[in-house]
C-alpha cells in the first residue's frame, strides 16, 4: 500500500499529496474540494518519499500550501494533522510545519524547534516532543488532539510525547490551514482529519511508506535548481522505460 492509499483509507477532510507538477493550486485528493494556494519559493515536481513520486520543494522557509478560502473544519476540538517533511538544514525556531485554526487562540499543529518536533495547540506553541528529525531524511510528523483535548505528537509512526488537557474552542476556524517548510526542504502528503487518529492509524500511514529514506539536498538551492532536480528524475524514468522497450 502507498502513502496516498493509506492516508485516503482514513478519510481525511483535506489531503494535499503535493505531487502537483503543473498547476497554480495544490489539489485536494480527499474529494472534498479544498484546494490550496502555493506559498513563496515553491518548486514543484521534486522527488517524493516513495520511488517514482513527486513532492513540493521549498528553497526557503515557509514555502508550502495554504487553503484557498476559509477554514472548512468546524466542530469539536478533536482533530489530527499529518505531514511528511525532509530538510537538509534544521535550524528553525518555533516555525510552523502544519497548522489549522486561529493562530492566536485556538487551533492545532506542529512546529520545529531546531531539529526537535514541537507542538502548537490553542495558539500556544513551543513545547518540544523530545524527538529530533535527522537532516537529509524523510520523516512523518503527526499531531492528534484526543478525547479530553489531550495532545499527542508522533514521529515516524511512534508516539513521542503526550501533553495534559488544554483549553480548546469547539469551533475550529480562522486562519486558513497550511503546511509549509520551516527550513528549506521537501514537503509531501499534508493531511487534516476532523477526528482523533489512533496510534495504530498513525502508524498505518508510516508503515505504508518507505521508512526514513534519504532525500535529495535542497539547502542552498533556488527554485530553478529544484526544477532541474525534478527534471533529472523525470529523465531517469523515461530512460528506464526506453530500456525496457528496446
Amino acid at each position: 500500500m502507498s502513502i496516498r492509499a493509506a492516508t485516503l483509507a482514513l478519510t481525511p477532510i483535506v489531503y494535499w499529496p503535493l505531487d502537483d507538477t503543473n498547476s497554480a493550486i495544490a489539489a485536494d485528493a480527499s474529494g472534498n474540494g479544498h484546494t490550496a494556494n502555493f506559498l513563496n519559493s515553491v518548486a514543484l515536481g521534486a522527488p517524493g518519499p516513495e520511488p517514482g513520486t513527486t513532492c513540493l520543494a521549498g528553497s526557503a522557509s515557509n514555502a508550502g500550501a495554504q487553503l484557498a478560502g476559509t477554514n472548512p473544519i468546524i466542530g469539536t476540538g478533536n482533530q489530527s494533522v499529518v505531514v511528511w517533511f525532509a530538510g537538509t538544514s534544521l535550524t528553525s525556531s518555533n516555525l510552523v510545519l502544519i497548522y489549522n485554526g486561529l493562530s492566536n487562540s485556538t487551533g492545532l499543529g506542529l512546529v520545529l524547534i531546531g531539529t526537535a518536533l514541537g507542538d502548537l495547540v490553542g495558539g500556544i506553541g513551543g513545547a518540544s516532543s523530545g524527538w529530533a528529525l535527522s537532516s537529509g531524511f524523510w520523516h512523518m510528523c503527526a499531531g492528534v488532539c484526543d478525547t479530553g483535548h489531550v495532545y499527542k505528537m508522533y514521529g515516524d509512526g511512534v508516539l513521542r510525547s503526550t501533553s495534559g488537557s488544554f483549553a480548546f474552542n469547539a469551533v475550529v476556524g480562522g486562519n486558513p490551514m497550511l503546511a509549509q517548510t520551516p527550513d528549506p526542504g521537501l514537503l509531501a502528503h499534508a493531511a487534516f482529519f476532523n477526528y482523533a487518529l489512533t496510534g495504530a492509524q498513525v502508524s498505518s500511514i508510516w508503515t505504508a511508506g518507505p521508512g526514513s529514506v534519504a532525500a535529495p539536498p535542497i539547502t542552498g538551492r533556488n527554485a530553478t535548481d529544484a526544477d532541474v532536480l525534478a527534471l533529472e528524475t523525470k529523465l531517469d524514468t523515461i530512460l528506464a522505460s526506453v530500456r525496457q522497450t528496446y
